[in-house]
């Protein structure tokens, strides 16, 4: 995880998950929002409806499930490493 708001540095923190895991609750489950802004009111709550917990998934992302049809439509325009967490 990599954060970092306005001019303060980046911070990185790995997460190892389990396989077959759900990213969006274990980052949830160490503390880390994936959501921005006012999605974290809006989101769908991990129903994979809205697209809002977009996730890159910097290392370790061939060793993912395969994404549906609906969440390759959902990422069309992003790079391949990203992903929905909720998935």
């Amino acid at each position: 995880i990599e954060k970092g708001e306005g001019n303060t540095p980046s911070t990185i923190k790995k997460i190892r998950a389990k396989k077959g895991c759900n990213v969006r609750q274990t980052l949830t489950d160490v503390g880390i929002n994936v959501y921005q802004s006012f999605t974290r009111w809006t989101n769908c709550k991990g129903k994979q409806l809205c697209g809002t917990c977009i996730v890159n998934m910097a290392e370790g992302g061939m060793d993912t499930n395969r994404k549906s049809m609906d969440e390759a439509s959902t990422l069309r325009e992003n790079p391949e490493t990203y992903r929905l967490s909720c998935v």
